[in-house]
């Protein structure tokens, strides 16, 4: 006796030489409701689910007993019909099985002699069956179980099982052999037709080793695969085959060639079923494909200036584009959803709850790059090829994403910024205003001894002298600080190229110097510990040393 499921499970085992059987005038079917004048529904009771006891005989499920006869629970009546097919085996016996009514019960006969009884209790109440359907079953059942039976005792018959399972692994062995060969001969056709197609592509020789390396893997991977899942279908249907050559194993056989159709037409209407919303999410996706090409060919214009669109300037023309075609995506799977096959199944609402539970975790500093991304998009404060300072960071933009902005210094270096960073600091934008000109500034300090006017005379000198410097406007020179020692002068100039804005600079502060040394001024900011001998003045006669002017000789 086994226990499954709750479910006690009799299974049929050769049996001793039963007693000498009763007479067939007082012979009672074993199981079936006694007959005393008493109503049945004294003698039938419905047991509970884990005093169910299923039959099966020649390992083939029969029928599950759920009622007690009076005086005979479903173990007795198990049992009791176990012995009975026993007997009858042991006489040669395996047909023909019928039933025939009795008091409102089944009584299933083998050769016109009584086995065991199937009462209404022992129906299946969700199955949605009734007696007659169920004692029909059990007839069909216990046919084939019966012939196997039978068989299993035929030393002929299992003979011929063996040889024709041999056979079958013969076959096997030879199919998995032939489609190791296959597998070989086709990974390398492949990999010759790959490394054909990359040298015929003009690429430099170490990125073409270095694609062949990645595309022959991926081309052996998918061959193995292809080869393992082939083989994994060989070997399963000769596994079918090989357990229905035998009795005992017949119904795992069976079972596995019926998993194997019920799954092959599953999945073929599935796929019949789908074939609609299929049709309906790619008509979909190619409206979608179509209005994102219409998107991109028009933004493509506005960015080369061929078409003008308010609010829409060259430089937003690109991440709009951006932010419209994955819009439009978006929108575009959301219509599709419920088209797509599976979209309905709980393992698919699983999926879709962990990708956005994933995206809700993950994805607030994504959202904060993102809006500063918009931000520094649609805020105009800097472009693409503009020259800039963000932060501490100066040279020319690159790249404005939608989560970091590139900027090429003047050394040649590629820096990364993200956007949240370049909307929190300050942006100085050197091209934005270069037509008008944008001023650079100079700032020396000079003691108070040297005269104001040489000193700007010099520092305008020094600006007329540099290279890179527009004349419109003007450089000019103005005093912004009084300190206590020196004063601060200040030299705006106006730098033509802003992208050359660093060595134009350096060319200003060496003829700064080279004006000062020319003219014996020194560039340098005196702090005094106590007071000076003299008052350091410049008196009248020295106030316009060259190369200061008087404004009547300008």
């Amino acid at each position: 006796m086994l226990v499954l499921g709750g479910a006690r499970v009799i299974v049929a085992q050769p049996q001793p030489a039963a007693p000498p059987p009763i007479p067939p005038a007082t012979q009672p079917a074993p199981g079936a409701p006694a007959v005393d004048g008493a109503p049945q529904e004294r003698l039938v009771r419905r047991v509970p689910h884990e005093q169910f006891v299923e039959l099966r005989f020649s390992n083939r499920y029969i029928l599950t007993f759920r009622a007690d006869i009076v005086p005979r629970d479903p173990l007795e009546r198990a049992d009791g019909a176990i012995r009975s097919l026993n007997r009858m085996i042991d006489d040669n016996v395996t047909g023909p099985v019928s039933s025939r009514r009795l008091f409102g019960a089944s009584v299933i006969t083998m050769a016109g002699k009584d086995m065991f009884a199937i009462v209404q209790p022992d129906v299946d109440e969700g199955a949605n069956e009734d007696l007659t359907q169920v004692t029909a079953a059990v007839v069909s059942r216990l046919s084939v179980a019966l012939q196997e039976a039978a068989e299993a005792r035929t030393p002929e018959r299992l003979l011929r099982a063996g040889l024709r399972s041999l056979f079958a692994t013969l076959l096997l062995a030879g199919a998995l052999f032939v489609l190791v060969r296959l597998h070989r001969l086709i990974a390398q056709r492949a990999s010759r037709v790959a490394e054909a197609g990359l040298a015929k592509t003009g690429l430099p020789t170490d990125d073409v080793e270095v694609r062949g390396s990645w595309v022959l893997v991926v081309v052996r991977r998918v061959a193995r695969f292809i080869a393992i899942a082939i083989g994994a279908v060989v070997v399963y249907t000769w596994l079918t085959y090989v357990l229905q050559q035998f009795p005992v194993t017949r119904p795992w056989g069976e079972a596995l060639g019926g998993f194997l159709i019920a799954t092959v037409k599953r999945l073929g209407w599935s796929a019949i079923t789908a074939t609609p919303g299929l049709f309906t999410a790619a008509i979909i996706f190619l409206c979608t494909r179509f209005v994102v090409r219409l998107t991109v060919l028009v933004f493509d214009a506005v960015e080369q200036g061929r078409l003008h669109l308010a609010g829409i300037s060259g430089p937003r023309a690109l991440p709009t584009r951006r932010i419209v075609t994955t819009l439009l995506w978006l929108f575009a799977i959301v219509i599709a959803y419920p088209y797509l096959p599976g979209s309905s199944t709980e393992a698919f609402k699983g999926v879709s709850v962990f990708i956005g539970l994933v995206v809700s975790i993950g994805s607030s500093g994504i959202v904060n790059q993102l809006m500063s991304g918009f931000m520094l998009t649609y805020s105009d404060a800097i472009a693409p090829g503009e020259y800039v300072r963000l932060g501490d960071v100066e040279g020319t933009v690159t790249n404005l994403g939608v989560l970091s902005t590139k900027i090429r210094t003047r050394r040649n270096e590629e820096v990364t910024i993200p956007n949240a960073v370049v909307i929190s600091g300050t942006a100085t934008n050197f091209t934005r205003n270069a037509a008008e000109g944008v001023f650079a500034p100079v700032v020396v300090t000079i003691g108070y001894d040297a005269p104001w006017r040489q000193v700007e005379a010099l520092l305008l000198l020094a600006a007329s002298r540099s290279e890179g410097l527009r004349q419109t406007p003007a450089p000019r020179v103005l005093q912004t600080a009084l300190s206590d020692f020196y004063v601060e002068y200040t030299l705006l100039v106006c730098v033509d190229q802003p992208a050359l804005r660093i060595p134009i600079m350096s060319g200003v502060h060496a003829h700064i110097q080279d004006a000062f040394n020319e003219h014996g001024v020194q560039i340098m900011s005196p702090h005094y510990e106590a007071d000076p001998e003299g008052a350091k003045l410049v008196p009248p006669a020295k106030w316009f040393e060259a190369p200061a002017r008087r404004r009547s000789e300008s």
